[in-house]
């Protein structure tokens, strides 16, 4: 067996960062724009517990991006 390629599994990951935050920006920049924010709440009772459309266009781009 091979030992990990600590290189590899570095640049998958920065890749799959980059990817993330793209959605992220394009959401921003469509709120910029005059859109609404599509957001939904884990909790009802906790703002913080937000889930926004960036997150979950983030965590799609980045899932795929790390399974490819």
């Amino acid at each position: 067996a091979e030992g990990l390629q600590i290189g590899a599994l570095l640049s998958t990951c920065v890749d799959a960062c980059q990817r993330g935050c793209t959605e992220i920006r394009s959401v921003q920049a469509k709120r910029y724009a005059g859109e609404g924010l599509e957001v939904e709440l884990k909790n009802k009772d906790d703002v913080k517990s937000a889930l926004t459309e960036a997150d979950y266009a983030a965590q799609a781009a980045i899932c795929g991006s790390l399974r490819a």
